[in-house]
């Protein structure tokens, strides 16, 4: 499982030095997904929801209990960062 995913509770309790691990590592992640957008105005923007998308979809999948909409949280941010990914825009269906 994905440390993004399985650890920000654990980063936010375990005080600053840990935070700011997790930290490091969310903004890592931002900063790679920008390079993706890097013709977009607004490649910051796109990396950071997309990155929060992902990691956000895998929480709640995680966290419901309820395998139906565990799938379709998952489906649904898969399917709008997949669009984003390729077109660089918000999926008009999602």
């Amino acid at each position: 499982m994905c440390p993004m995913v399985a650890h920000p509770l654990d980063a936010h309790r375990g005080g600053a030095q840990r935070a700011e691990l997790y930290g490091e590592q969310v903004a890592s992640l931002i900063g790679l997904l920008e390079t993706v957008f890097e013709d977009e105005p607004d490649a910051r923007r796109q990396a950071t929801l997309v990155a929060t998308l992902a990691v956000g979809a895998a929480i709640l999948g995680r966290a419901v209990g309820d395998d139906a909409l565990a799938t379709e949280i998952e489906t649904v941010a898969a399917a709008e960062i997949r669009h984003r990914l390729t077109t660089g825009e918000a999926d008009p269906d999602g």
